[in-house]
């Protein structure tokens, strides 16, 4: 399942990649990205503590807005110290 996950994600890739020629993603960077993915789920498949369940979900729902508003924006959206000022404004 985990090969069939990579498969997807590197289609999901390249077909974003034909619709928007002037964004690229590295494939270095999407693989270590999947790396890390699937390593955070063998670790919760071994240890499935609520701690590390609530984490993990706090934690991809922040990268997930994170990575929507970057890709939405195409890269103009800025993720630094004031952008709660700007939320606020």
């Amino acid at each position: 399942t985990s090969f069939m996950y990579i498969i997807s994600v590197l289609c999901m890739i390249k077909i974003y990649q034909t619709r928007h020629p002037d964004i690229n993603a590295r494939a270095s960077v999407t693989f270590a990205v999947l790396a890390l993915i699937i390593f955070l789920g063998t670790i919760g498949v071994l240890d499935g503590s609520d701690y590390f369940w609530i984490i993990f979900t706090i934690l991809h729902l922040l990268v997930c807005l994170v990575l929507t508003a970057q890709i939405y924006y195409m890269g103009r959206w800025k993720f630094n110290r004031g952008i709660f000022r700007r939320i606020i404004m």
